[in-house]
């Protein structure tokens, strides 16, 4: 029997502690594609972050990384997955863009071929092929 969803949430924002943003954007951008843009502009700042999908899109997400520790809701180590197209190219590419591999690629049972890398600030991103 198929679960029957009764609520209209969705997850659209993720965000991350990370040690570098500079670097660490370069090496999100290098290793999943990712798109750095405005997400917020105030009369003070614009803040960045990753736009995946767009604005009022299924599918729209954020991923913002922070590196100052004066933000209230600034996390610790974060652990999230993202959906690929070619695991083992994806895994490759994140290895090539200074990732440390936690897990190498593998198909568990009952789940979709999978992987995990640390970024450089030491966050799990686990992969998942789509």
């Amino acid at each position: 029997m198929k679960a029957v969803s009764t609520t209209t949430t969705q997850a659209v924002q993720i965000k991350i502690a990370v040690d570098d943003v500079p670097a660490s954007v370069e090496f999100y951008r290098t290793a999943f594609d990712l798109r750095y843009d405005v997400i917020r502009r105030t009369d003070d700042e614009d803040i960045a972050g990753f736009v995946i999908g767009d604005y009022d899109q299924p599918g729209f997400f954020l991923l913002v990384l922070l590196d100052d520790n004066g933000f209230i809701d600034r996390p610790g180590r974060s652990t999230f997955g993202l959906l690929v197209d070619d695991i083992d190219a994806a895994h490759g590419r994140a290895l090539a863009a200074g990732g440390t591999e936690a897990v190498a690629p593998h198909d568990p049972r009952g789940m979709p071929r999978c992987s995990a890398i640390t970024d450089l600030s030491g966050n799990w991103v686990w992969l998942y092929q789509g």
